[in-house]
């Protein structure tokens, strides 16, 4: 018996009917009604057909490019899809309230960490004195220090970490007390010395240790923190820069500052 004579096969009407029901699928509003409905009219139209029949130029003739294609195999997946997730839902609700509220994992609220208290930040409610940068300065009456405090804090530097140092020495200062290490490791040299350069200053953080007299930093840290120290110094007019090379400002208020609480006089008994 030939099998093959009695297999249906794909005619040229089976081709216009299937060709019209793509063609009125619109891939970019089609709902998901209307892609099961496309799939059960194709499902008919090709019931019993041997697909296998069908050969190059029948596919040539339903005009459908590979995107086209693709577009169609992805909107029947968003359609298996959709099914399967309210399956899953009502799946779900079925589910006793009690048992749902079993399963429930309530997390515990994080705790935030307290932060390192540090040198109060706070430089608007310090005595404008403090901010006076040439001794000269300090001659005006009240109205003229609180106008050279505002240009003050005007000049602080857009770099973080010089920012840092920044407000760091000038809360020092009003406090009393020695401003960062390696503010005070720089200020000792420059006011020793008279002039420093950058190679100096380096040099002195590799030798002025972290940790000892004799256990310096490293080669990356001296270098990153002599050049945020140039910027600083200049900036607040302790020293004037040019290049790589400071040159302590004799007439600077901060310097004696510095000087007096890095150098206090001896006490007698």
């Amino acid at each position: 018996m030939d099998t093959q004579a009695n297999t249906p096969t794909v005619g040229a009407s089976d081709v216009a009917e299937l060709d019209n029901l793509l063609g009125e699928l619109d891939l970019g509003t089609s709902t998901d009604a209307d892609l099961e409905e496309l799939i059960e009219a194709v499902d008919e139209a090709v019931a019993g057909v041997d697909t296998s029949a069908v050969v190059d130029d029948t596919l040539t003739d339903l005009a459908l490019d590979d995107e086209e294609l693709r577009k169609l195999e992805a909107s029947i997946e968003r359609s298996e899809a959709y099914e399967e997730q309210e399956s899953t839902i009502q799946a779900d609700t079925q589910v006793p309230q009690a048992a749902a509220t079993t399963q429930t994992v309530v997390k515990p609220s994080k705790t935030p960490r307290a932060s390192t208290p540090r040198v109060a930040r706070d430089l608007k409610s310090l005595d404008a004195k403090h901010f006076v940068l040439e001794v000269d300065g300090l001659l005006q009456d009240a109205a003229g220090l609180e106008a050279t405090k505002t240009a003050t804090l005007g000049l602080i530097p857009s770099q973080k970490k010089v920012a840092e140092k920044f407000e760091n020495l000038f809360a020092s200062i009003a406090a009393g007390k020695a401003p960062s290490t390696f503010v005070v490791i720089a200020f000792n040299l420059l006011d020793k010395t008279g002039s420093i350069s950058s190679a100096d200053l380096v040099a002195a953080y590799k030798t002025v240790g972290a940790k000892s007299d004799t256990e310096g930093y490293n080669e990356g840290t001296a270098r990153s923190q002599a050049g945020q120290i140039m910027n600083l110094f200049d900036a607040v007019k302790i020293a004037t820069r040019t290049k790589q090379a400071l040159v302590l400002n004799k007439d600077s208020n901060l310097a004696a500052s510095l000087r007096a609480i890095l150098n206090p006089p001896a006490t007698t008994t």
